[in-house]
């Protein structure tokens, strides 16, 4: 349903901006300052970064696990923060009904913080593990080496993330810095709050009126009030068209344009652009690109939009291998940017409701952030930022794994860089047709129909109505690599692109650590075409193992977690089923599809067996030490997932305390109710610069019995809220409990429920006399090491 938006300014300044937004899920709010890390003071790289992290910790009116963080997420909500270059942001999502509290919590923390000497120690060594861990992330990396490249503004080239070293030496000083810098940035007039939400306006006024009694509101508008905004010069840089950046895995290849755009009009433009650049049906830049090697990801990435400019950056990853010539894809980007400047209105507004459909798929946190950072998909043409991209040669970055220079300080990050010098033969690409939709591609030549002489086992499932669904997923029992699973996703882009285009949806999701494949199409018109690119691209063999480089430890550990209660094979099995109201059409399909993608009749169950006690360990001596310790729910999926999922809203908020706050152990700090292979259960995973892989175990170990007290003194159980559905098409949920009846059970509840205190009681000491026989994956140290 359509959105409508009012603007207001207060009495006391602040400006409010409430959307009316009927069909949301969930409600979400988000404060922002036009201040972030260009305006903190020379002597204090980071003071903007710190004082995000400072503003959760305490206000004058909510304190310990009354503050907005830990509030929020014991009722299932999120809650972040991003400090950009010359904004900040403050933003959360809830239930509805917890709407108001979480307005109150942040309104608190911004008007009233409390600053003290330990908090600001304890979260400058926060900071400090931050800035070592994205020392060695390839997009902080690439984003510094362009950084480096301004000559002016030379704010460009400052260290903002901040570490030990930038905010140590005199804490008096630092605290005056931090509460000049709040006084200066923070006031109610330099704010404004965003409310989005499936209430009307004059309920969210109502809720302002209690929340700022003080503060009345003018007369609502229907536009934005007039927001000064201190515009930075245009950028200028140094001719620079090709550098290298020594860094280990896979070749980031970026290409970096920057633009004016005084008005912020191009910005807008941004999310039409990215659903272009993104597209990886056949025929698209993307899908060309990737035939040629040249990548296996794409995206389009925002480097800055400071006030005045516009700097976007092309980056494409590929398995390691040597650079390429510079200036390889230049020509086929401007041939590929023309033709964009050329479509027609129909194919403009066609990928503009791709672009939409992508921005619905957000969290509603996410959705916020992107609609008060100028990121939400909008009405603005795409021609006119085309154009402007046009008119550049693109800034050229590739990395490799090993360069002659010495590192150098790039923007405060260890670097080595090298210019890139090309032969008297640069190369060029062969020149392509590129495709822009809606329009059928043919279907593969390559895709024959079966001939049945071996029958196949997928399920048909009847649909009441046209739509159909193709639902894939590893026999029961089993589970994909982690590896297995980013090859099929990459190989398959292309089919999901095409469904989109189609009206349809697509993906590979991780479903409680299960890999599936989702296909939902409107109709029967391009279903035997997709089949056949599907058969066509559908993987001829598997990858079982390798692992990225570049990934945060604590994700690559959750990703890996799976298979220590499931098997894995080289080769996997598969259970598929076909929905749709024609069985004569189901039997065309799986024809197709029984091509590549054979799915047994006799496809074999493997059972679950949960090795309590098991513990694996990766040593590591280079990196964080990072711990996931998994306590299996007595029962598994028959046992008391709602008793389970209102002690981890109790757990999450004093694991985090304790763990985070009073002993800065590290910057993962986490304890959830999860599930993983259909076996649920509470998962606590920490990830630590300092501290050794047995030290957070035992830390994990001791939480429960800390809990004792906290429990014991409870008057009532949480309530557990209505989960969001596992799928957003019921049709695809229908099909997936066809193959798996267990995740309707694994959704509970389907009301709001909250569960007996003595259940609670019971379900804690039992986690609590069986810490010993945890299911344990670590990377790092253990103490011997």
């Amino acid at each position: 349903m359509a959105e409508h938006c009012i603007t207001q300014v207060l009495s006391h300044g602040m400006t409010v901006r409430l959307i009316e937004s009927p069909g949301l899920s969930a409600a979400s709010a988000c404060l922002s300052t036009g201040a972030g890390s260009f305006d903190e003071p020379d002597r204090w790289p980071g003071l903007a970064h710190l004082l995000e992290h400072l503003l959760f910790q305490c206000g004058q009116e909510f304190q310990g696990d009354q503050r907005l963080m830990p509030w929020i997420s014991a009722r299932q909500g999120r809650v972040n923060a991003t400090t950009g270059l010359c904004q900040t942001l403050y933003y959360f999502d809830c239930v509805t009904d917890d709407l108001e509290g979480g307005l109150a919590r942040l309104l608190d923390m911004v008007s009233s913080p409390l600053f003290s000497t330990e908090t600001a120690e304890r979260e400058i060594g926060v900071i400090d593990a931050e800035y070592r861990l994205l020392s060695q992330q390839a997009r902080t990396l690439i984003t510094a080496s362009f950084h480096d490249l301004v000559i002016s503004p030379a704010v460009y080239r400052r260290f903002i993330v901040g570490n030990r070293h930038s905010l140590s030496g005199d804490l008096p000083a630092l605290l005056q810095a931090l509460n000049d810098f709040f006084r200066q940035h923070y006031r109610a007039d330099k704010l404004t709050l965003t409310i989005r939400a499936p209430l009307s306006h004059a309920v969210m006024q109502q809720m302002l009126q209690r929340l700022l009694p003080l503060a009345v509101a003018e007369p609502p508008g229907s536009s934005d009030s007039a927001v000064t905004t201190v515009r930075l010069p245009v950028l200028s840089r140094t001719d620079c068209p090709a550098q290298l950046l020594q860094l280990s895995g896979g070749v980031h290849h970026c290409l970096a344009v920057v633009v004016a755009d005084p008005d912020g009009e191009l910005l807008t433009a941004v999310p039409l652009l990215r659903a272009f650049i993104e597209d990886a049906a056949p025929g698209s830049l993307r899908y060309h690109w990737t035939k040629q090697g040249l990548c296996r990801e794409m995206s389009l990435e925002l480097v800055s939009a400071a006030a005045g400019s516009l700097w976007l950056m092309v980056h494409l990853i590929r398995p390691a291998s040597l650079p390429l010539p510079a200036g390889l894809l230049t020509a086929a980007w401007q041939r590929w940017l023309q033709q964009l400047t050329e479509l027609s209105a129909e194919r403009v507004a066609h990928y503009r409701q791709l672009a939409q459909r992508q921005f619905c798929l957000l969290s509603p946190m996410e959705q916020i952030r992107r609609i008060v950072s100028g990121q939400a998909v909008s009405e603005q043409p795409v021609r006119a930022l085309a154009l402007a991209l046009l008119s550049q040669v693109p800034n050229e970055l590739q990395t490799c794994e090993q360069l002659n220079s010495v590192p150098r300080s790039v923007c405060g990050f260890p670097c080595v860089t090298e210019l890139q010098t090309n032969g008297s033969e640069s190369g060029r690409l062969a020149d392509s047709d590129f495709i822009f939709y809606p329009q059928t591609p043919a279907a593969p030549v390559t895709a024959v129909l079966n001939t049945r002489q071996s029958p196949h086992g997928w399920q048909y499932l009847r649909a009441p109505g046209p739509q159909i669904q193709i639902v894939m997923r590893p026999a029961q029992g089993t589970v994909l690599t982690p590896a297995q699973t980013a090859q099929l996703e990459q190989a398959l882009q292309p089919v999901f692109s095409l469904v989109r285009h189609a009206g349809g949806e697509a993906a590979v999701i991780t479903l409680h650590g299960v890999c599936w494949l989702t296909v939902s199409l409107a109709d029967a018109t391009e279903a035997e075409t997709v089949c056949c690119w599907l058969a066509k691209l559908w993987p001829t063999a598997f990858s079982a193992t390798g692992t990225d480089p570049q990934q945060i430890l604590i994700r690559r550990l959750l990703s890996e977690f799976p298979a220590m209660l499931a098997s894995t094979a080289e080769y996997p099995d598969w259970s598929g089923v076909i929905q749709c109201s024609d069985q004569q059409l189901f039997l065309r399909l799986s024809d197709i599809l029984q091509q590549s993608l054979p799915v047994s009749t006799l496809a074999e169950t493997y059972p679950l067996t949960v090795s309590t006690g098991r513990c694996q360990h990766q040593p590591d001596t280079q990196g964080d030490n990072g711990l996931l310790f998994f306590l299996p729910l007595p029962g598994g999926a028959e046992g008391d997932i709602v008793a389970a999922k209102a002690l981890a809203a109790l757990y999450q908020p004093a694991f985090y305390h304790w763990l985070r706050e009073e002993r800065s152990v590290g910057y993962v700090v986490s304890c959830q109710y999860q599930q993983f292979a259909n076996i649920p259960g509470i998962l606590c995973a920490l990830q630590s610069p300092e501290y050794d892989c047995h030290q957070l175990s035992l830390w994990c170990q001791q939480f429960f019995s800390r809990m004792n007290s906290a429990l014991a003194t409870l008057k009532k159980a949480p309530q557990v809220n209505v989960p969001m559905p596992l799928h957003s098409e019921p049709l695809i949920l229908q099909a997936m409990e066809q193959l798996c009846p267990e995740i309707r059970s694994a959704a509970q509840p389907e009301q709001p429920e909250i569960p007996a205190l003595t259940r609670l009681l019971e379900l804690h000491n039992y986690w609590m006399a069986h810490t010993g026989q945890a299911i344990q994956l670590s990377c790092g140290l253990l103490p011997q090491e």
